[in-house]
């Protein structure tokens, strides 16, 4: 995973003049480069979160909770793939009001799976326990920290 602080040092010191070697960035060009490259990493991660879910186990991602998770998730990567460069403030904070949108719309994702796992496991004729299944509990520790 790649965390914020590690974001921010690598676009402020990435940046590099011709003339003059690397540079610090002013304010301006750091909220630039963070929103672009926050822009380019969202499809990617999204994409990681919706085939994460088409793999759950023992039918679980054929719930009808995970299902609506795994649609707002692909409704969300279509939005995100139309969504153009950030090149200057006004489009920083067009792209901040659009991850807050998002961020909203995906509130309830870990509730809706761990109700998918509850459905799952009292359909009848089922042999599928989250109890005995550590590698579910992983899943949602890691999908909750993505």
């Amino acid at each position: 995973h790649l965390t914020f602080g590690e974001m921010l040092s690598f676009t402020q010191f990435m940046h590099y003049d011709k003339m003059s070697g690397p540079t610090a960035l002013n304010p301006e060009q750091l909220l630039i480069q963070s929103g672009e490259f926050t822009r380019s990493e969202a499809r990617h991660r999204v994409a990681k979160l919706i085939m994460c879910l088409r793999n759950l186990p023992y039918g679980v991602a054929d719930t009808e909770s995970v299902q609506s998770v795994i649609a707002d998730y692909l409704s969300t990567y279509q939005e995100i793939k139309s969504v153009s460069r950030v090149t200057n403030l006004d489009d920083v904070h067009k792209y901040v009001e659009l991850t807050k949108y998002w961020l909203l719309k995906h509130l309830l994702v870990i509730p809706k799976i761990s109700y998918g796992l509850l459905q799952k496991a009292t359909q009848p004729n089922t042999t599928f326990s989250v109890e005995t299944c550590p590698y579910l509990n992983d899943f949602i520790d890691e999908f909750a920290s993505q």
